[in-house]
């Protein structure tokens, strides 16, 4: 009687004989959005981690709106194309254009059919609709930081501070718009 290979054979402790594992991936990317394609001075960078629970289209969205309150990005800044920008994260096409179009229902950029994606300016005005979405969120979130016992005063030392430090990254008038 033939006997197997050895390759072929189970393990004796009964397992699945053992697969070579694929190489880890890394658990960063980052990607430099150069001055040229931003039309700013400072580069900008994006960093996807990719072992977060957050999804990757809003890791890039966030990180985009951070980078437009600190005033790295200004309005009429170009961002680099869809294709560009997937294929420098090393992440699909679809999921940048998610980001996109998140941040554009967001109103912090302005899609461009063929033309390409920009920052927007901030509204003068808030529409009726955009309040009452933005008073929703707001006061979602205070109910969760009063669940995790975050008390009133300092609920309101967060906010004031969150309000200082993005008035310091727009300049003295913080980006209000009455």
């Amino acid at each position: 009687m033939k006997s197997e290979p050895e390759f072929l054979q189970k393990p004796s402790w009964g397992g699945q004989p053992a697969r070579r594992r694929p190489a880890p991936s890394p658990l960063l990317t980052q990607c430099i959005l150069l001055s040229i394609q931003c039309g700013t001075m400072n580069p900008v960078t994006l960093t996807i981690d990719w072992a977060a629970a957050e999804p990757v289209y809003e890791q890039i969205a966030r990180q985009v709106r951070a980078h437009i309150a600190a005033g790295d990005l200004t309005p009429g800044s170009p961002l680099p194309s869809v294709r560009s920008l997937a294929s420098d994260l090393g992440v699909n096409l679809n999921t940048v254009a998610r980001a996109y179009r998140l941040l554009e229902e967001e109103g912090f950029v302005k899609i461009r059919n063929r033309a390409g994606v920009e920052v927007a300016a901030p509204a003068l005005k808030p529409d009726a609709a955009a309040r009452d979405r933005l008073r929703s969120e707001l006061r979602d979130l205070l109910v969760r930081m009063r669940q995790a016992g975050i008390a009133r005063d300092e609920t309101l030392k967060l906010v004031e501070h969150e309000i200082a430090s993005l008035a310091t990254a727009r300049g003295a008038d913080g980006g209000n718009h009455r």
